[in-house]
């Protein structure tokens, strides 16, 4: 039974006074605020991530396989998505949020380092904790270290957590890779398979351009690097020109 009463005001929530009373944090998106001249607290910043755009990519898979995991493991774990800006990798990881989110969890998006150990004992229920770029907001050593504390702490929690982290570096943490008690799953985000370049084209290229549609799809070949943004700015581009 959880111990911590959460006092409300507007949209933040700060722990209070230890007692027997039940106080739980309701499914939504929260961030945790650390001014510098009073207490952390949770600030409530939406209900869910909403997308006003088609979503493409393999995201079905991957919510898939981390809900199997939850389902079928005793203690938390981590997820990495990792690849290059436009990938496709923030999409994912708010899919995933809205998945916890309808599991009844209250999901905290960390960016800039916090007390985080202290956040997560007050949180005493099933909750996603997620670092979008976390080579930016922990490039300190002495804030991935504390960070490293908190996620060798999973296997003794009372309370499961799934910790999500987005990079954009080709080079991981060596910390985090192949270190399945803190990343149990790794996803790497580089160019777009064919199935979703046709799926773009059939969606942005103008009819009247479909005679084009093979010197798109072999000029965006060539690219080491093909990611959404730039596949939609290259048929964008046609249909101008």
């Amino acid at each position: 039974m959880s111990n911590t009463v959460w006092e409300q005001r507007g949209n933040t929530f700060t722990p209070g006074s230890r007692s027997l009373q039940t106080g739980v944090i309701k499914p939504g998106i929260y961030k945790c605020v650390n001014p510098d001249d009073g207490p952390w607290y949770l600030e409530r910043t939406m209900d869910r991530f909403t997308f006003p755009f088609k979503v493409y990519g393999n995201n079905e898979g991957i919510t898939r396989r981390v809900q199997t995991a939850w389902d079928a493991l005793e203690v938390g774990f981590g997820v990495l998505l990792n690849g290059l800006k436009g990938t496709g990798k923030t999409v994912s990881a708010q899919l995933l949020a809205n998945w916890a989110i309808d599991r009844g969890m209250p999901v905290l998006l960390v960016h800039e380092p916090c007390v985080l150990s202290l956040v997560l004992d007050a949180l005493e229920q099933p909750a996603m904790v997620v670092f979008d770029e976390y080579e930016k907001t922990h490039a300190k050593p002495e804030d991935q270290h504390l960070l490293l504390s908190v996620l060798d702490g999973m296997s003794r929690s009372a309370h499961k957590r799934l910790f999500l982290f987005t990079t954009n570096t080709k080079k991981f943490d060596e910390n985090l890779v192949d270190r399945p008690s803190r990343i149990r799953y790794c996803w790497e985000f580089e160019r777009l398979s064919d199935d979703v370049l046709e799926m773009l084209l059939d969606d942005i290229l103008d009819p009247e351009l479909a005679h084009l549609r093979k010197d798109i799809v072999s000029y965006l070949s060539t690219r080491k690097v093909l990611s959404i943004d730039v596949a939609k700015a290259v048929i964008g581009e046609v249909n101008i020109f």
